[in-house]
């Protein structure tokens, strides 16, 4: 008997009408697949997922946890119904988050021709390109968003370094509010000039996506056959360049095709873990499959994000074996925004666009995130601070938090632990967000597992997470980044094939 775990819409990948969508677990093969059939051009399968298992317990994780968190645009411009979704798009009000992300497509220069490239860049024949003006325009419409309007402010193309005055434009997202910066790169004006990364450096850039699709002994044939050219050379000199001027918060993005480059998921983590002083994560992304093809080829190609975790496992000798759907984090992001003063930020997507997970590093050596510290007891704590916060409520001392009133001591913050004791329920705002930081900092500390005086002199990592927590600016996560811990994150773009109108709300 088929188990259908759920119903959507999708389109039919020939005439693009939107038609009923069936999510359910194949008896044949145990595997997650996309059902739906158009009356003009008939029934349409696709791969959603090789581990059934995993598929449903993401989808009830987060609500477990109870980490989802609201964030509907409320100061929306709707447009009239005319085709419905996914077609009259925008943040119209049938969307279910505000946009977190702003991206915006720069310029359609591209100083590559990737057989891949889903931007279709140059192939216009002629050159689209935002007016500084015009860019500007468009950050000022996401800087109005309500009632949260977008943190990161993440440009691209085309290649957005072709752009005149992208210098001008990163300056600009700063000055206009967004807390963070990022910029989606093939990096090779990068590694052609190094003052250029240095001006970058100094407009204050937060991130830089770099594209990185191969780092083995073959790559010099994978990169031509995914880029149209050998960059093997060129990805080394931008990583030399900005390690050299001190640009870090690099973040390798890697095009995933089945056969393609699947192999190099294992020398990509590695290359990563060595360089880990500026390379602060990965995010792979499966490439999404375009044009007329018949069943037995999508089922074939199809590259899904529960393939990557199989090969993730695989490469680690199964010591990373936990991966999370984004909304897990969806309050404790909102609560360290809130801690930082900036705009609310809640991860609020759909549990089937990707998923993320920290990887730990100690002696040159893949280390599980859940050996080092109780995850789910971490992330229900920080949602329950959050919904205190959200009611302002005053907590009052527990056994447990007294108990630790040695530890802090020894820890050398016994300043904080007493201010955190003897809280009085008339304070400031200020002094109420200053009293929550301690409160939520100090009661994180049981959920670090083993952890010791030594293990703070010499583990990097555990240094910044204590500075962390003794001091929680969301601007300081970065550091932890690059100091035995990487970020390792996969989003999975929809096509004509797998596109399900649940995950565009």
């Amino acid at each position: 008997m088929v188990k259908i775990l759920r119903k959507t819409t999708s389109i039919c990948p020939e005439c693009m009408e939107p038609i009923p969508a069936e999510i359910y677990i194949d008896s044949e093969t145990n595997w997650v697949l996309m059902r739906k059939t158009c009356p003009k051009h008939g029934e349409f399968k696709d791969k959603i997922s090789i581990d059934p298992e995993y598929y449903q317990w993401k989808n009830q994780e987060a609500i477990n946890l109870d980490s989802p968190f609201s964030t509907t645009p409320e100061n929306i411009l709707k447009i009239p119904t005319q085709h419905g979704c996914p077609y009259d798009c925008g943040l119209c009000d049938k969307h279910l988050s505000a946009a977190n992300l702003m991206i915006i497509d720069i310029t359609n220069r591209c100083n590559l021709n990737c057989p891949i490239c889903f931007a279709n860049s140059n192939a216009a024949g002629h050159i689209v390109e935002y007016s500084y003006e015009e860019v500007v325009q468009i950050m000022e419409h996401f800087i109005k968003q309500r009632p949260y309007h977008a943190v990161i402010a993440q440009f691209s193309g085309g290649e957005p370094t072709l752009h005149p005055r992208i210098l001008d434009i990163l300056k600009k997202a700063k000055e206009l509010g967004f807390p963070h910066t990022m910029l989606n790169t093939n990096g090779i004006r990068m590694a052609r000039s190094k003052d250029f990364c240095r001006q970058l450096k100094e407009v204050g850039l937060g991130a830089i996506y770099l594209s990185w699709d191969a780092s083995s002994e073959s790559s010099h044939g994978i990169y031509e056959k995914i880029r149209g050219k050998d960059l093997t050379n060129i990805k080394q000199q931008v990583i030399d360049n900005c390690r050299e001027v001190g640009l870090d918060g690099i973040f390798l993005v890697s095009t995933i095709a089945k056969g393609v480059n699947d192999h190099e998921i294992g020398p990509i983590l590695e290359y990563a873990k060595k360089n880990n002083d500026i390379i602060g994560g990965l995010v792979f992304q499966p490439v999404s499959l375009c044009g007329r093809i018949t069943l037995e080829d999508l089922m074939n190609m199809r590259y899904t994000a529960s393939d990557l975790i199989q090969e993730i496992k695989t490469v680690t000798n199964q010591k990373i074996t936990k991966f999370y759907p984004l909304t897990t984090s969806s309050k404790l992001t909102q609560l360290l925004v809130w801690f930082s003063d900036l705009p609310g930020w809640s991860i609020s997507a759909h549990d089937d666009c990707g998923w993320a997970t920290f990887m730990p590093i100690q002696k040159g050596e893949w280390v599980a995130m859940e050996d080092l510290i109780n995850v789910e007891g971490f992330i229900s704590w920080a949602n329950q601070c959050w919904d205190m916060v959200l009611k302002r409520e005053v907590p009052k001392p527990s056994k447990w938090l007294l108990s630790l009133k040695s530890f802090a001591y020894t820890l050398g913050i016994e300043r904080a632990f007493d201010v955190l004791v003897n809280f009085s329920d008339e304070m400031t705002d200020i002094a109420y967000r200053n009293f929550m930081k301690l409160y939520w900092g100090i009661g994180s500390l049981k959920y670090l597992k083993n952890f010791n005086i030594s293990q703070i002199l010499n583990d990097p990592m555990y240094r910044f997470i204590l500075n962390f927590l003794n001091d929680i600016r969301i601007e300081k996560s970065k550091q932890m980044l690059q100091h035995g811990l990487l970020f390792v994150g996969c989003m999975h773009f929809q096509d004509a094939y797998d596109l399900d109108v649940e995950r565009v709300r």
